[in-house]
């Protein structure tokens, strides 16, 4: 009897164990790892040089920059991209570069946009957003990479429509006093976020080393917003976070897509600028931290 009964009580700790482990996987994993609270790991940004914006810009996107600002070229892109082409049942279309052998193209991190500069390391344009229509109407986004002289546009299902190249034209001076485009949500600054760089050391300081707006021929965009907002987010979390990275990119991009017109050639030159600062910030935090970031154990005095 007994025995029966401690084959039960087994059992039903069997049973609670499968359900915990079904319910909340992380269960286990979250009681033998560190707290976040015990152990916080705010990262605190050390370095303000803007070499390092320059170096950034030539090594991963080989664009030429001076004092942080993205130098355009003065010849615009020839011949000019296809605005569509045609897509049947199928998942990707290639397009050969070759047309284009005295550019160089470099797409971002996420596979989102192509930054194209010419053999002076000056921006020439940008393909900012590529996307699909099926004959039904549906738009869907594509991911765009750069893979040997060809432009890999893929999406992630079988498609037949149109295919639409937004290519964003950097050079000249024409234009430069459109009115703003609003097309998404200007990325403002938290009302509760705090302005002092004593706390947490670059934690509240918008984006440090970078600077906190794209200013150029008197055509500004605001970027404090996302900085504050990336701040906070690694405020929250504690550790460096690739998801407020990515939150970072996005916004970054999106007051530039704001508060610039399409046709705006200063646009493209933001979308590029906002590509640097943020791989700026990733890329040696990645490579150097002992450098630029270093890991605060506990509150600054």
């Amino acid at each position: 009897m007994k025995r029966q009964k401690y084959m039960y009580l087994t059992a039903l700790i069997i049973v609670l164990l499968s359900t915990a482990l079904i319910y909340d996987p992380l269960a286990f994993a979250s009681q033998s790892a560190p707290s976040e609270s015990k152990q916080p790991c705010l990262i605190e940004k050390i370095s303000k040089n803007k070499k390092l914006i320059a170096t950034t810009a030539n090594v991963s996107f080989k664009i030429k920059t001076i004092d942080g600002v993205v130098q355009r070229a003065a010849l615009p892109l020839t011949p000019s991209f296809p605005e569509t082409i045609n897509i049947h049942h199928s998942s990707e279309i290639f397009l050969d570069l070759l047309p284009w052998n005295d550019f160089n193209f470099t797409g971002n991190f996420n596979d989102s946009s192509v930054i194209i500069t010419d053999k002076e390391d000056k921006l020439v344009g940008v393909i900012d957003y590529v996307y699909a229509q099926n004959y039904d109407g549906e738009r869907i986004r594509a991911n765009i990479k750069v893979i040997d002289n060809t432009l890999a546009i893929k999406f992630n299902k079988d498609i037949s429509g149109e295919v639409h190249l937004e290519y964003l034209n950097a050079t000249g001076n024409d234009n430069l006093w459109l009115p703003s485009y609003d097309r998404e949500s200007f990325i403002d600054i938290p009302k509760d976020y705090i302005y002092n760089p004593r706390i947490y050391g670059g934690l509240h300081d918008y984006c440090t080393w970078s600077p906190d707006e794209f200013n150029v021929l008197g055509q500004r965009v605001d970027f404090r917003g996302p900085c504050a907002r990336h701040d906070m987010c690694y405020e929250k979390s504690h550790c460096r976070s690739r998801r407020c990275d990515s939150i970072l990119h996005e916004h970054l991009k999106t007051n530039c897509r704001v508060q610039l017109n399409p046709l705006n050639p200063l646009r493209a030159t933001c979308l590029a600028t906002a590509e640097v600062y943020f791989t700026a910030v990733v890329s040696y935090q990645e490579a150097d931290t002992k450098t630029l970031f270093r890991v605060v154990t506990k509150d600054p005095q």
